[in-house]
């Protein structure tokens, strides 16, 4: 089976910043510990001025 990477981006609502980047960063450790996962990252970033937050998630099979 190939691998799959899964890329979302998500935009918070302002002032929701934060609520956003905790609920994603409480996902890390038990999304690497899916089977299968082979990585789990988030990456902040401006986009359109205010924060995004991108999680990447590839998978392997």
């Amino acid at each position: 089976m190939s691998d799959l990477n899964v890329v979302a981006v998500l935009k918070a609502k302002p002032g929701s910043e934060q609520v956003l980047g905790d609920a994603l960063t409480a996902l890390v450790e038990p999304t690497r510990a899916e089977e299968g996962c082979t990585g789990y990252e988030l990456f902040v970033y401006a986009f359109d001025g205010a924060p995004a937050i991108h999680p990447l998630a590839p998978h392997g099979g």
